[in-house]
């Protein structure tokens, strides 16, 4: 029987969330608000939950969990009834993951096509695009140069 609830697991992200945002986020809001800025310890705090990371490729170091667009928009429900701007500075960082892994993936539909030469400039616009946000010495980014190289040495 087809079920439109709720999973469990998605239920679970909708309380923990629930809980994170009455606890860490309500308090804070409105001085954010007035100071026009975000505590790093929030913004820790949000990276030590790993929404960003559960949904990066394991070979990335992320969790390789599917993505799912129902617990994403729970996720963000949850994190908007803290704040809105806590929500969208909280959720940035898997904006920029999820980009970085559709180029990504993009260079494989290439590679698979037999166009090595459009698969290689996808693989060097998503090494750019992660040195690009502060990670000049990553290691996938460097496997993305490599791979781009054997495809289209330039």
């Amino acid at each position: 029987m087809i079920s439109f609830g709720p999973t469990e697991e998605q239920e679970i992200v909708r309380d923990t969330l629930k809980e994170f945002a009455d606890q860490a986020m309500r308090p804070i809001a409105r001085d954010c608000d007035e100071e026009s800025s975000i505590p790093q310890d929030f913004l820790d705090t949000i990276w030590e939950l790993g929404l960003t990371a559960t949904q990066i490729p394991e070979a990335c170091g992320g969790g390789g969990e599917p993505r799912s667009p129902v617990t994403n928009a729970i996720l963000l429900e949850e994190l908007g009834y803290g704040d809105a701007s806590l929500a969208v500075a909280a959720m940035t960082p898997s904006g920029f993951a999820n980009a970085i892994d559709g180029v990504e993936r993009m260079g494989h539909v290439y590679e698979a096509r037999g166009d090595h030469k459009k698969a290689a400039e996808h693989y060097r616009e998503a090494a750019a695009f992660i040195r690009s946000g502060g990670y000049p010495e990553d290691e996938h980014a460097a496997w993305l140069d490599d791979l781009a190289n054997r495809l289209d040495p330039q």
